[in-house]
Order: C-alpha cells, then sequence, then structure tokens
C-alpha cells in the first residue's frame, strides 16, 4: 500500500536528515544529537503514566475545540475519517504491516521528526510556548485535512508538553501508540 511506503520513507528520510542538519549548523556530535532529538535515555515506566494522562487531557480538550469550530464553522465535519490506505486489507501479513505503519514506524518516526528535531531545534531559539505552537501548527498542516489538522495540533501541543517535561521523546511515542490502538 502507498501509505506503508510513505510511513516508510518519512523514516528512512527523516532519520538521515537528523545526523546531517546538525553536522552543517555545528561541529557533528552524537551525544548532541542524542540531546536535540531527546534521545539520551531509554524509556521509563513513568513515561507511561505521562502518556496516558496526557492523552486523556488531549482527548478531552480535542473534542471541546472541535465542537466549537464546528459550532462556528457549519461545513466542518469532525467526524470525518482520515484514509491512512488500510481500509480493505483482509490478510494477515497486511494487518501486521498495517500494525507496524501505525503503532511502530508513524509514532517513532514523527516524534523523532517534530517534537525530537524540529521543537529540539527551535525551543532553545524562541522559547517552549513559541516552539509548542510552531510545531504543532506544522504537524497539524502535514495531516492535510482540517479536522484531522486540528485534531494532531491539539495532540502536538500535548507532545510538546511531554517532551519539555522529560526531556525525550518516548512518552509521545507510547502516547501516539495508545492513540493508534484506541
Amino acid at each position: 500500500s502507498w501509505t506503508l511506503g510513505l510511513y516508510a520513507a518519512q523514516f528512512l528520510i527523516g532519520l538521515p536528515l537528523l545526523a546531517i542538519m546538525p553536522r552543517a549548523i555545528q561541529k557533528f556530535s552524537w551525544q548532541r544529537i542524542r540531546e536535540l532529538v531527546g534521545l539520551t535515555r531509554g524509556p521509563k515506566w513513568s513515561d507511561l503514566g505521562r502518556a496516558l494522562t496526557t492523552f486523556v487531557v488531549y482527548f478531552a480538550i480535542s473534542l471541546v475545540v472541535q465542537s466549537i469550530i464546528a459550532q462556528l464553522i457549519p461545513a466542518f465535519n469532525p467526524d470525518q475519517v482520515q484514509d491512512v490506505g488500510f481500509n480493505n486489507i483482509v490478510q494477515p501479513f497486511g494487518i501486521v504491516l498495517a500494525f507496524l505503519a501505525l503503532v511502530v514506524i508513524a509514532p517513532f518516526g514523527e516524534e523523532l521528526i517534530f517534537r525530537g528535531y524540529i521543537f529540539g531545534s527551535i525551543r532553545p531559539l524562541i522559547g517552549y510556548i513559541a516552539a509548542s505552537i510552531v510545531t504543532s501548527a506544522f504537524f497539524g498542516l502535514v495531516h492535510g485535512q482540517w479536522n484531522v489538522g486540528i485534531d494532531v495540533f491539539v495532540l502536538s501541543l500535548g507532545l510538546c508538553y511531554l517532551r519539555q517535561k522529560t526531556d525525550t521523546i518516548w512518552a509521545g511515542i507510547m502516547l501516539r501508540s495508545e492513540e493508534h490502538t484506541s
């Protein structure tokens, strides 16, 4: 499916960029890259607790925001489903590939790029709040649909909070994996 290819390409393109871009800006250092993208330590159980709490808060806020927008803009459909390209899969191998793409590759790749590299790069320059808004707006825009963009904008604000609080992307990856399995 083209969607699996898109997720894989996102991951495979994003990972080398994380190594190339910092080198162009400053002296190459794997430790500095790990710090920049939030991979200085492994996941902890406390990350899971923070992820679950943030998921509940994000979900409630997203419902409120989308309800308000639906009231203000009658053409806005908050219930429109995003087509991720895995709707007609019935074969076990296809189900496994869809699971890997949505629950493993997308959360890791997108967190590495958005809350890792982008947020990690601009936060020292413009501060936490502005970096959260810029990163979240960009994350919402790349998702294409208005309802999905608004939902993931709110989600990204929570993910930026997790990144700021834990200084890693692990809680965000856990939240994103939970989001796709619920």
